[in-house]
């Protein structure tokens, strides 16, 4: 009996070891084919993604295969990522209709594409082929529309000049808010205080989902202007034909602080000094220095917020008139020669 015992263990082991080889090879077998249709599918994007990024077109969504450069009849256009329009209105803004003929990749995709991007309206705009029934390609446009601006902030200044900023500024509720818009707001802002002196303004200005309606924000600006800059030094480097208080008296818009002086404010404004360089080249081509330039500038600041400007010249030489004719004159005799120097 105990033989027999000992003959059935032994068989139910080597019953169990089988079992087990045979689920470990149906296991691997499984992994080798999940593995394989994985690269095949990668090889498959990736052949797909080398032909749509050709034409800008972006990766298909569902490896719906197609043949490159034929044409298709669009069976059917859809759309996701919509929050406020309608599927309707984005279709319109592609421009695409069904039953027309379409390439893929091709050039009416690309501009569909573009067009909705031209609308200002989208932040992303991606387009999928995601079905291909014979010769009829069906299309996804997966796009992301830009936030609205809600509710304005502007902190730091006193409100009546923040509301007449933000008109000058064009922000109005309902304004879409891009990348461009937040650029050029802070821009502004910060020009309008800079050139009243104001160099060292901050501009912050941040957005936050309005959680009160769908896909909107609101704005908060801080703008910190600091104290006004004047400027303490203007210097030049070399004039010996004209000293500096000649070259000085050239800047008409840029002036250094003086006790007394109320008429004209000392404050530095780039486009202001750019415009006063070209002035001292007038100045020395009024003198004769016909080849005069401004060969460098630069700024440094002070301990006490003020402004030193150091201007490098090159004065060239003095053209001089030499010998002066006249024809016609009977009255009057000529003189022998006339110098005019400057």
């Amino acid at each position: 009996m105990e033989k027999l015992v000992n003959k059935l263990k032994t068989s139910m082991n080597k019953i169990n070891l089988a079992l087990l080889l045979l689920s470990f090879f149906i296991v691997t077998t499984n992994t080798r084919a999940q593995e394989v249709q994985k690269n095949d599918i990668k090889k498959t994007q990736k052949l797909n993604d080398t032909i749509i990024k050709k034409d800008s077109i972006l990766p298909i969504k569902e490896l719906a295969v197609f043949k490159k450069d034929t044409s298709y009849e669009l069976g059917g256009i859809s759309v996701k990522g919509l929050q406020k329009f309608e599927d309707e209105t984005v279709k319109v803004f592609t421009g695409l209709k069904v039953g027309q003929e379409i390439k893929l990749p091709g050039d009416k995709l690309t501009s569909a594409i573009k067009k909705l991007y031209e609308t200002k309206q989208f932040s992303n705009v991606e387009v999928y082929v995601v079905k291909i029934d014979g010769n009829t390609a069906y299309l996804e446009f997966e796009v992301q529309e830009l936030p609205q601006l809600n509710k304005i902030t502007i902190q730091g200044i006193k409100k009546s000049k923040a509301k007449d900023l933000q008109s000058d500024a064009d922000l109005k509720k309902g304004a879409m808010v891009t990348d461009n818009l937040i650029v050029t707001t802070k821009n502004y802002f910060k020009k309008i205080y800079q050139e009243k002196g104001y160099l060292k303004t901050k501009v912050n200005l941040d957005t936050k989902a309005d959680t009160t309606d769908i896909n909107t924000v609101n704005m908060l600006v801080r703008i910190d202007k600091g104290d006004k800059v004047k400027i303490k030094n203007i210097t030049f480097e070399g004039n010996d034909a004209l000293s500096d208080k000649k070259l000085r008296k050239a800047l008409k818009n840029t002036k250094k602080a003086f006790l007394g002086r109320f008429w004209k404010k000392s404050k530095y404004i780039d486009a202001e000094f750019k415009e006063d360089l070209e002035n001292i080249i007038t100045t020395y081509s009024e003198r004769g220095h016909r080849d005069a330039r401004v060969l460098d500038h630069s700024l440094s600041w002070n301990d006490d917020n003020t402004l030193n400007l150091n201007i490098k010249v090159e004065e060239g030489k003095k053209y001089l008139f030499g010998d002066i004719k006249f024809l016609g004159n009977s009255k009057y005799t000529d003189t022998a020669t006339t110098i005019i120097t400057y």
